[in-house]
């Protein structure tokens, strides 16, 4: 089993996004001398992608409009801005109607999903690694900031690995 990765992790860091743009509001950048990677297929559904369970709320305790659009992103700092590591998921509709219990079930994991781009050889080898110094992001777009009072990020631990650089 991979670590647990969430906003209340050790080498998280919670963000507020600048509403309408592409932007970050969680970042995780592993300890000195430790790699981190997020892994495109587990075993837990048929299809390709990492599981990211997410309630995504606003100051008022709203859910996040259900168009607002999430990614996955890599940073590292030779690079002026990130890069979109994974498919755009173009709207939230599947976390606003599921709990984060739910979103764990086995029917229901396929729509959490976020699928790598193609940056390897097949979609099951692909993975998204951070050393020391980088970032992996999990970006949003909305027309509304996050409010982490009110919201979570997790990604499944099986499809996290950690280890020595």
């Amino acid at each position: 089993m991979g670590r647990t990765l969430s906003n209340a992790s050790d080498i998280a860091t919670e963000l507020t996004n600048i509403p309408g743009e592409l932007d970050s509001v969680l970042s995780f950048s592993p300890e000195a001398g430790r790699v981190l990677q997020l892994i495109n297929n587990v075993e837990r559904t048929e299809e390709v992608g990492i599981p990211v369970f997410m309630k995504l709320k606003d100051a008022d305790g709203n859910d996040l409009p259900v168009d607002t659009e999430v990614a996955l992103e890599f940073m590292s700092p030779d690079r002026e801005r990130p890069l979109v590591a994974s498919q755009v998921r173009r709207n939230i509709e599947d976390y606003r109607i599921l709990s984060l219990t739910e979103q764990r079930k086995e029917e229901y994991i396929a729509g959490t999903l976020i699928k790598l781009r193609d940056h390897a050889e097949t979609d099951e080898t692909r993975t998204l690694g951070a050393g020391h110094l980088d970032e992996i992001r999990v970006s949003i777009r909305s027309p509304t900031e996050i409010d982490w009072s009110n919201s979570q990020i997790s990604i499944y631990e099986a499809a996290v690995r950690e280890g020595p650089a």
